[in-house]
């Protein structure tokens, strides 16, 4: 028999893997073939907001290892999304920036990512969204201390 405790954790666990369902689907509904997934959209908005990045900085903030970060820049610069230079002043540093069409890209994604949200969040209240905020922000802040 499950205890209480059990009972909360289960019913948060789905519950959850139902949100991120929802929200891994705002992209879904894209007609583009290269329809980028959360990680990648993460990666260039923390790419954007922190230009130019090196790679090691960035693989720290997405909390990735180097080679899994590796492969998906690789697959970002082949989609010509973001660049890959070394440092003037350190050669051993690798900085990553957006491209152009990387700042169109995000641009368009996050765009579409509000209105998916909009239409989501529409049959709820602002109050009851202010409290849900609230409460995954004190989540948040008491995780990562």
């Amino acid at each position: 028999m499950k205890t209480n405790q059990q009972k909360d954790f289960s019913k948060f666990f789905n519950t959850m893997l139902k949100m991120r369902k929802i929200l891994d689907q705002t992209l879904d509904d894209s007609d583009e073939d290269n329809i980028p997934t959360m990680l990648q959209v993460q990666t260039l908005k923390t790419i954007k907001e922190n230009s130019p990045i090196t790679a090691s900085e960035l693989a720290l903030r997405l909390q990735m290892s180097p080679s899994a970060l590796t492969q998906m820049t690789d697959r970002l610069i082949k989609s010509k999304f973001i660049s890959r230079k070394n440092d003037k002043n350190d050669r051993r540093l690798i900085l990553l920036s957006l491209t152009s069409d990387g700042e169109e890209h995000l641009a368009s994604i996050l765009k579409r990512m509000e209105q998916k949200a909009n239409q989501i969040l529409a049959p709820i209240s602002a109050k009851d969204l202010e409290t849900v905020v609230s409460i995954f922000e004190d989540f948040l802040q008491k995780y990562e201390k």
